[in-house]
């Protein structure tokens, strides 16, 4: 049987690293055992630090992946 995975997307960049990592963070405290989640990141890019603290939740819960999309700022500048 094939693993079925919630999807969620989030768009934010260092500016706003603490609350998407609340947010993260409370999804997986609240979560039933049973559920996997894929959480695309999409941003403008992150700093070293920044994806230090996002992977501390890949380590922490097998049940969760976490995607980085960078995103091109220039077509909206």
């Amino acid at each position: 049987m094939e693993e079925v995975y919630n999807s969620i997307v989030m768009v934010f960049d260092d500016d706003f690293l603490t609350p998407a990592c609340t947010t993260i963070a409370s999804i997986l405290d609240n979560k039933r055992r049973s559920d996997k989640y894929r959480i695309y990141v999409c941003t403008p890019g992150l700093s070293e630090n920044s994806l230090a603290r996002l992977n501390h939740f890949i380590e922490s819960s097998s049940d969760v992946s976490i995607i980085i999309k960078k995103l091109s700022t220039g077509r909206y500048n």
